[in-house]
C-alpha cells in the first residue's frame, strides 16, 4: 500500500474532477488521506506576499482564457457533470476552515469533499449559503461552527497551506507521496501506474 496525501481546496474545479476519479489511485493500491489547503494562500506564498493578502490573478490573459475553456473540455472528456457556480471565483475559505477542524478524520473529510465539491461544481451552489453550509457541517460531523471554531479552523488552514508549500505544493489538487508532488487531476493515471510499478 502507498500512502498518498491529497491536498485540496473546494474552490478548484480540478479538485472536484480529482475526487470524482480518485478510485484510480485506490484500485492501484493507494491509501489516500486528505489535507485541506488554500489555493489563494499557495498563490500568495509563491508571489512572496502574506498568505491572506488580497487576491491577484496570477495568470496571463491568454492562459486564463485557455483555462476557462479547458475546464468544460475536461469535464466532457471525463464525462463528469459540470455546472458553473454563481461566482466566477467562488469563496471557499469558510468551508476549508471547517474542513481543517476534521482533517485527521479521513472518513468525514471524504464525505465533506464529496458533498462540497459536487454542491459547488456539479450543482452550482454557493457554499456559504446557510442551507448548503449546514449540510457541509453535517458531512463534517460537526453540530455547530462558532466564530471561535472558524478562527481556529483558519489557523489550521494557514498551517496546512504553509506546510504543503514547504513540501513543494503550488496548486490543487496535488498528491504527495513521500517527498514527491504529483499535480493535477490529469496525473492520476500516471501516479497509479507508478504505484503499481513500485516507483511512486
Amino acid at each position: 500500500m502507498t500512502k498518498i496525501t491529497f491536498c485540496f481546496d473546494l474552490r478548484s474545479p480540478f479538485t472536484y474532477f480529482a475526487k470524482m476519479r480518485l478510485a484510480i489511485l485506490k484500485e492501484a493500491g493507494g491509501v489516500v488521506d486528505y489535507l485541506p489547503v488554500s489555493i489563494d494562500g499557495l498563490l500568495n506564498l509563491q508571489a512572496g506576499r502574506s498568505i491572506w493578502a488580497d487576491y491577484i490573478d496570477p495568470l496571463a490573459v491568454p492562459k486564463r482564457a485557455h483555462l476557462m475553456e479547458d475546464i468544460p473540455r475536461m469535464a466532457n472528456y471525463w464525462d463528469i457533470p459540470l455546472c458553473w457556480p454563481p461566482q466566477l471565483r467562488p469563496s471557499s475559505i469558510r468551508a476549508m476552515s471547517l474542513a481543517s477542524l476534521v482533517q485527521f478524520d479521513d472518513e468525514r473529510l471524504s464525505s465533506f469533499l464529496d458533498f462540497g465539491s459536487s454542491a459547488l461544481w456539479r450543482d452550482g451552489h454557493d457554499l456559504n449559503k446557510p442551507e448548503i453550509f449546514t449540510q457541509l457541517l453535517a458531512h463534517a460531523g460537526i453540530a455547530d461552527f462558532s466564530e471561535t471554531d472558524e478562527a481556529e479552523g483558519l489557523k489550521l488552514l494557514e498551517r496546512n497551506t504553509k506546510m504543503a508549500y514547504q513540501q513543494g505544493v503550488f496548486g490543487v489538487p496535488s498528491f504527495l507521496v513521500e517527498d514527491r508532488v504529483y499535480f493535477g487531476a490529469d496525473r492520476l493515471e500516471m501516479l497509479a501506474d507508478r504505484i503499481k510499478a513500485g516507483i511512486a
